[in-house]
């Protein structure tokens, strides 16, 4: 039967690589002389691709069959060749040939991702254990914040460089953890997966933003599995939840970000930042510096750059953002996202938007309602989405 597929279409010979037949290769088939030549079994051998068909005693190529390239003779796929005295000639053609090739390659590739899984797969499968083990080094992380914080000591030491004898409780708590903790030794300590970052501020605050829900969502995790560390976690996850918090992570990022070209600048390792030369007053006017004499290079662009550009980010978040302001913000995140808002938070928004106070209550209570009947959870995210 396995012969007689060997005539049709594609399809046919694909179905049976998938189920794991290769050429087919009689080695008694009755072979019919055509001109005082015939197909030699001997060929088998010589090409390893060749199939033969006793039915209509022709050679086809089994590879071609199962992935045909455009260009590929219909004479090895399609009608199959029986001009057996240039048999070896022709087979030798083909088999060198781009298309046979192409279909060879194919066909080995597809033996490969059968043992060991596609690219996709692998590449998914390799994607899905760094978040695994990332995930890991995060909850390790916050654990020992949650330490620290717990015993009321302080996070940072004065100093936190490598050849310091004592970088502090949270640095020195970690490198005592990985003593028994794989996931610290693996990424703390070996540094397995590092990161070089040029502006460390800003790399965290949008870090911190980019992981937020993941970050959430570890901290919930601890606070429903931990029984040491649950309350804390909790305090921990109200208290970033917050507005405020939030807020403060958006401008922070955006005063860094203005300020990360300067410090590309002053750690660029090819090119290093030089103070520019100093202008003097001739001696005959009394000699010395037009401007301050500057210690170094750092201190010369924090001088004439980093504070001048402060001082302009602080006026203009002063003239965006008055203490009304910033107080209506925080009165309506509090009639969002709280349940039972104070009357005075409520009638400070109908003051400043021109609402009615009773109307507000009223639409409040239906949307809470509504609220709990159709989330299970209440949190931040849920209620910004659902209003």
């Amino acid at each position: 039967m396995y012969q007689c597929v060997i005539q049709q279409s594609k399809t046919s010979a694909y179905t049976l690589f998938i189920e794991n037949h290769g050429p087919y290769q009689p080695i008694n088939a009755k072979l019919i002389r055509v001109n005082g030549r015939s197909f030699k079994t001997e060929w088998y051998s010589q090409f390893p691709w060749i199939e033969f068909s006793e039915l209509l005693q022709t050679a086809f190529c089994f590879n071609c069959r199962v992935f045909p390239s455009c260009n590929v003779e219909k004479s090895f796929t399609v009608d199959g060749f029986k001009n057996w005295k240039k048999g070896i000639m022709k087979f030798t053609q083909h088999q060198q040939s781009i298309a046979h090739k192409e279909s060879t390659c194919k066909l080995s590739s597809h033996k490969v991702s059968k043992k060991k899984g596609t690219v996709i797969s692998e590449m998914n499968s390799a994607h899905k254990t760094t978040v695994t083990q990332n995930r890991k080094y995060i909850k390790c992380l916050l654990e020992t914040l949650l330490f620290c914080a717990r015993q009321g000591i302080a996070f940072r030491g004065h100093n936190e460089t490598e050849t310091s004898t004592n970088c502090g409780n949270f640095l020195e708590l970690l490198k005592l953890r990985s003593n028994d903790n794989e996931v610290i030794q693996k990424y703390f300590i070996e540094k397995e997966m590092s990161f070089t970052y040029t502006s460390p501020e800003i790399e965290a605050i949008r870090s911190v933003l980019e992981n937020l829900k993941t970050i959430f969502q570890t901290l919930s995790e601890i606070e429903s599995t931990d029984t040491h560390s649950g309350s804390d976690a909790a305090s921990l996850l109200r208290s970033i939840k917050n507005f405020e918090f939030i807020f403060c992570l958006h401008v922070l990022r955006e005063m860094l970000g203005m300020t990360n070209a300067l410090n590309l600048y002053l750690q660029s390792p090819k090119n290093p930042p030089k103070i520019p030369r100093m202008s003097k007053v001739p001696n005959k006017h009394g000699g010395g510096n037009k401007q301050p004499v500057y210690t170094d290079v750092q201190h010369f662009f924090k001088i004439n750059f980093y504070l001048p550009l402060l001082d302009l980010l602080t006026n203009d978040i002063s003239i965006r953002f008055s203490e009304n302001d910033l107080d209506i913000l925080q009165a309506l995140y509090e009639v969002i996202c709280e349940e039972n808002s104070s009357n005075e938070v409520i009638k400070k928004v109908c003051v400043t938007y021109s609402l009615i106070e009773a109307e507000l209550k009223g639409e409040l209570s239906i949307l809470n309602r509504m609220f709990k009947n159709s989330v299970e959870k209440d949190s931040l995210e849920n209620r910004v989405d659902f209003f």
